[in-house]
């Protein structure tokens, strides 16, 4: 096996391992998504600290509103892993992973708003393809419609902070931006549920729900986030990107395998969570083509 083919696997394996998220999030569902989502910023972070200092990487600040500015995308991240998870327990890991992958969608609405990027036209049929899956999942899948608004909430908030950090990713390193963004998240987390009265003791988290949350911190957060970011150094980012896709196809087929008769959904929603899916890769595929016609005009 070549370098490249050892770093796809690597690749592959760290996808599924972002597809398992969901299948955390759901194992989960009893000790709250709001406590999910701290212990696994907690573990993660912690995890990242470990990295940072294993690999002698700097974690100094250059100012207070570099903190100011990361901790507020800490919290956008954080707000978005809360309405992902909380809506698996609205409804289960196929609608939300289904309706997450809109993410690509508000992207492409955003980025125009946000920078001088003009509306491409691709992307507004790719659009209209996510809108008309959404319509055909809600209509045979009605009784789902909260887990739904709060899974389009939560791709709404992750195309919102991705954009943010890929300005900020230019001129800070990435294992400085994790660090801070998760790791402030893990500190507001942990002052609201204390002062709500809400947090989950550690002593009342079983041994089982302990063995999924340091996997959801450390295995789909720390080593995920590093893995990603060490095969791109070798792989394209079109390779990286359209592998990235699988991660719903992935997930569903998982959460089929482990929860079996509570995934099981009418041949209409697979229909429109197929719709949806695919234009993670027509996007890739008109990105790809995009790119060589820019590069012809060039020459």
């Amino acid at each position: 096996m070549n370098k490249y083919q050892k770093n796809l696997l690597v690749l592959h394996i760290t996808v599924l391992v972002f597809g398992l998220t969901g299948i955390f999030g759901k194992l989960l569902e009893d000790i709250g998504a709001l406590n999910t989502v701290y212990y696994r910023v907690l573990i993660g972070g912690i995890g990242i600290g470990i990295y940072a200092v294993l690999k002698r990487k700097s974690l100094r600040l250059t100012s207070l509103k570099q903190l100011i500015q990361l901790a507020g995308v800490g919290a956008l991240i954080c707000a978005h892993w809360f309405f992902f998870f909380e809506s698996i327990n609205l409804s289960n890991v196929s609608v939300a992973l289904a309706t997450i992958s809109t993410t690509s969608l508000f992207l492409a609405l955003l980025q125009p708003l946000i920078t001088s990027r003009k509306l491409v036209k691709y992307e507004i049929f790719l659009g209209l393809l996510v809108i008309l899956g959404l319509v055909i999942i809600l209509g045979y899948e009605f009784q789902y419609w909260k887990g739904i608004l709060f899974s389009l909430i939560a791709a709404l908030l992750a195309a919102i902070f991705s954009l943010i950090n890929s300005n900020i990713v230019q001129n800070t390193d990435s294992t400085l931006i994790s660090f801070y963004e998760i790791g402030s998240g893990a500190i507001l987390l942990g002052l609201i549920l204390l002062l709500t009265g809400s947090l989950t003791p550690m002593s009342d988290v079983s041994a089982w729900q302990w063995l999924w949350l340091g996997l959801l911190g450390l295995l789909a957060t720390s080593f995920a986030f590093i893995a990603s970011v060490a095969v791109m150094k070798v792989l394209s980012p079109f390779t990286v990107s359209l592998t990235i896709n699988l991660e719903p196809i992935y997930s569903i087929i998982i959460a089929l395998l482990i929860f079996k008769e509570d995934e099981h959904m009418s041949p209409q929603f697979y229909v429109g969570a197929l719709l949806i899916i695919s234009t993670l890769f027509l996007n890739a595929y008109f990105k790809k083509k995009e790119r060589k016609q820019k590069t012809l005009l060039e020459n």
